[in-house]
């Protein structure tokens, strides 16, 4: 268990079950996933294919159930709010 999560926090708890889900998937595809067996444990977890995708990407490369906690939503991209201001500033010259 990681070191920065209780057993009954919600987010561990969800990540375990994420964990036995993919681990499931894995030892029933160990080759290769159908599309519609990945759509199935995608929406039993209320996350996108592309989502679980990318926590089994994870999840296949460390093997711990920290990997497939959720991630703090990351702000907008600085260089994208500069280049939506320079857009701005493009539009009021040309005006």
């Amino acid at each position: 268990m990681s070191g920065e999560f209780a057993e009954d926090d919600p987010a561990w708890i969800e990540a375990c079950r994420r964990e036995e889900a993919i681990r499931d998937l894995l030892r029933c595809y160990p080759d290769r996933m159908t599309r519609r067996a990945v759509e199935e444990v995608a929406w039993q977890l209320g996350l996108s294919r592309t989502t679980l995708y990318e926590l089994i990407g994870r999840y296949r490369a460390a093997r711990t159930v920290d990997v497939l906690l959720e991630r703090a939503k990351s702000a907008v991209k600085p260089f994208l709010i500069r280049a939506g201001a320079a857009e701005g500033q493009l539009a009021q010259g040309a005006g």
